[in-house]
């Protein structure tokens, strides 16, 4: 084990200040480094989980459909160590060797509901 990981946001406050402080006792006890993460990010990048990036045709276009952030993402390999920057509105952001940019989003739950519901017609679990 190198290090003790985290997610930091976005996601429940309470849910998250219980892992940020089990994680923290962790880190204390092994003496490991604690590492801050965006959860959304480990969505982005499951598509990696059983595939090497050399297999995938990026650019790619993620949907992240929960309840509370529905977003829509752009996601590009980069050798650069500087974001784009431009005045268009988008949020952009540097992970690893990726830059992702944050091009829609919606604070509606909607879309998680649903993926909720369809998971529990189909005898699948909560949440869908």
């Amino acid at each position: 084990m190198d290090f003790i990981s985290v997610t930091t946001h976005p996601g429940l406050p309470g849910s998250l200040v219980v892992g940020k402080t089990v994680a923290s006792l962790l880190s204390s006890y092994f003496t490991k480094p604690l590492v801050h993460v965006n959860h959304i990010y480990g969505h982005l990048f499951s598509i990696l989980l059983e595939r090497k990036s050399s297999d995938i045709q990026f650019p790619l276009v993620v949907l992240t459909a929960s309840g509370g952030h529905n977003d829509i993402y752009v996601v590009n390999p980069t050798n650069s160590e500087q974001l784009t920057t431009n005045n268009d509105g988008i949020s952009y952001s540097k992970f690893g060797g990726y830059e992702i940019a944050k091009i829609g989003y919606t604070l509606d739950d909607a879309a998680g509901e649903c993926f909720d519901k369809v998971s529990r017609m189909l005898g699948g679990p909560y949440p869908g």
